[in-house]
């Protein structure tokens, strides 16, 4: 309903999922963005007063306060963005603007977001909040065609555009006709004139099949006219832009391109560009030193990367390059840059426009020749990242293009990750032991404490994860007192961690038997095992007390808090009395509690402690 043809007046919120780019697959992150973009446009609109009244925010920072601290993705729709539209009488309160838009939505919908250790996506918030909307709100979301896809985001499903549909086929042909004027009277050089299309179609019109191949064997000059070559090239693009705009771009480049031999995959396409960028007899081994190693770097990493991250990928910064070696370079990143998402590459970021670029590059069967080890992407990423946060000083000097915010931002988030998958485990260990890189990831407690997953099987990280978990209350209103929170419920947990003596009490120890001798010996590994934890803790703990702060915070001098490691997991905070009853779903996947003073009852996730409805009355 309604007219669409100024879509673009009508958007309130837009967001992007990228492929690999964890930030815009953060289901927190997008609630934030979508939350931010609606208070803008409640302050253009004169609505600041609605804006903050919602949550009883007094003014403007404390709304952003409580927007950047707040994890929870349904508090901030809850609370804030569902109660702040329901108050508004329609969309001309927001000049008119009623859509939000999500575009690759897809790419959201996988289990493997955040390296699969998060089951909630910003699809199943979609789904779990479809009804909640004011009916005047619309949704405008772009995604894959693909059967599985098409099934999972079916719920979501409204008015909707498929790629076969008869107005889709016709935007392409209309964008593909308007590229191809620039064009239209081709001419293949000086050696080669071209007839002008009216009269190259007039021709070609009057032959058959068989006569327009023998004449374009025979004279390359006809080839196809206008018409034909915009027919062609929509009938292999099939509805996908991306796909029609590579093809334009690749016919401007050579006018003379066999249409009829273009392959159907995308990814496909774009490496018969490589093959004519490089069409040396030594292509694949060009490759495999230059195009390679840069490739291999964006299918392994999290989110854009630097232009002068990609373009040294590979590279022994010991060994001088010649002046040659240095163009061919050049000339690959200029390749590798078609692959990527345009406005990136203008503000000098890499990230693939499109995930069939890495399915593709990963698939050794339908790919052997230009095959791709996402490993080879992980160590190159893992020693960049680990050179950014433990390098000494003196050694800054000799990476100064790689020691920008961005990349240093990037290698924060991302570093534990990239060592665990390069299997350096002890160097990712380091790093989450680290006071300063600690303290520079307080803001963002829940990845925190991911990456301590990424390591449970190592006892003091795994200490360490669960203070974290504790304190994600506190966090949340001070990332500075992590200090203050790790320290004290890190003070009798290495303790608590200790496995009981299996002796029995009375001393008695049969002689000989086997099962014995392994049970004791069992016993003192355990006990190794313990003091290895302790002296870990200890020493962080250490590094805590004696690390220098840019502000004050209370030491606890005893064990007054939670401890790590406990038999309590996580504290289910927002009942305000007394709770007199708790119980489990039938599945063990939720925690229902009800309260007696505050009138509410309260349904819980059981992964992640989040509250997900109350029900008052």
């Amino acid at each position: 309903g309604g007219d669409w043809k100024r879509l673009h007046d009508r958007v309130l919120a837009r967001h992007i999922c990228r492929v690999q780019d964890d930030d815009t697959l953060d289901p927190t992150k997008w609630a934030r963005a979508i939350a931010g973009q609606i208070f803008l446009r409640l302050l253009k609109c004169n609505h600041k007063g609605v804006a903050l009244k919602v949550k009883g925010h007094t003014n403007q920072h404390k709304f952003i306060h409580w927007l950047e601290t707040e994890h929870s993705v349904r508090t901030i729709f809850k609370e804030w963005i569902i109660p702040v539209l329901q108050a508004l009488s329609g969309p001309d309160d927001l000049g008119g603007r009623d859509t939000i838009a999500i575009d690759s939505l897809d790419e959201a919908r996988t289990l493997a977001v955040l390296g699969g250790r998060s089951k909630d996506t910003i699809v199943s918030y979609l789904l779990e909040f479809r009804h909640k909307w004011p009916p005047w709100i619309r949704f405008l979301a772009t995604s894959r065609p693909d059967t599985e896809t098409k099934e999972v985001l079916l719920p979501l499903t409204g008015a909707s555009i498929e790629v076969q549909d008869e107005q889709n086929l016709k935007d392409v042909d209309t964008f593909v006709r308007l590229k191809l004027k620039q064009f239209k009277d081709w001419n293949f050089g000086e050696d080669k004139p071209r007839l002008p299309s009216a009269v190259s179609d007039a021709v070609s019109s009057n032959m058959n099949g068989s006569e327009k191949n023998s004449l374009r064997v025979t004279s390359r000059s006809f080839c196809y006219g206008f018409e034909e070559t915009a027919q062609l090239v929509c009938e292999k693009a099939g509805g996908v832009f991306m796909y029609a705009s590579e093809v334009l771009r690749q016919l401007k480049d050579d006018p003379m391109l066999d249409l009829n031999g273009l392959p159907q995959g995308l990814a496909e396409l774009y490496m018969t560009r490589y093959e004519k960028t490089f069409p040396e007899d030594d292509d694949v081994d060009q490759f495999a030193e230059h195009s390679g190693p840069m490739l291999a770097m964006l299918v392994a990493s999290r989110g854009p990367l630097s232009v002068k991250v990609v373009s040294n990928a590979g590279v022994d910064e010991k060994v001088k390059q010649k002046r040659s070696w240095k163009e061919k370079r050049r000339r690959h990143l200029e390749f590798v840059k078609t692959m990527c998402v345009g406005s990136l590459v203008d503000v000098g970021l890499l990230q693939f426009s499109h995930k069939s670029f890495s399915d593709w590059l990963e698939n050794e069967e339908k790919n052997e020749k230009y095959y791709i080890d996402r490993d080879d992407g992980e160590n190159m990423l893992a020693d960049i990242c680990w050179d950014l946060m433990m390098k000494k000083e003196e050694k800054k000097k000799a990476s100064d293009e790689l020691n920008d915010e961005g990349m240093k931002k990037y290698a924060l988030t991302h570093g534990v990750s990239h060592l665990v998958a390069a299997k350096r485990k002890g160097d990712a260990k380091t790093l989450i032991l680290d006071v300063d890189w600690l303290m520079a990831r307080a803001s963002d407690g829940v990845r925190l404490m991911d990456d301590c997953q990424l390591l449970e099987e190592d006892r003091t990280v795994a200490l360490i994860g669960s203070a974290v978990g504790l304190s994600l209350s506190d966090l949340k209103k001070d990332p500075r007192r992590l200090v203050g929170q790790l320290y004290g419920r890190l003070m009798g947990a290495a303790g608590m961690m200790r496995v009981k003596e299996e002796n029995n009490e009375t001393g008695e120890r049969k002689e000989g038997g086997r099962g014995s001798d392994e049970k004791n010996g069992g016993t003192t590994i355990h006990k190794e095992k313990e003091r290895m934890v302790e002296e870990e803790i200890s020493d962080f703990m250490k590094r805590l007390r004696g690390h220098s702060y840019d502000f004050e915070w209370w030491c606890p001098v005893s064990r007054t808090m939670e401890q790590a490691g406990g038999p309590c997991v996580r504290k289910l905070l927002g009942h305000t009395g007394s709770v007199y009853s708790v119980a489990y779903s039938n599945d063990n996947k939720y925690i229902v509690s009800g309260g007696w003073s505050d009138n509410s009852v309260r349904i819980w996730s059981v992964e992640n402690g989040e509250e997900m409805m109350k029900l008052e009355g």
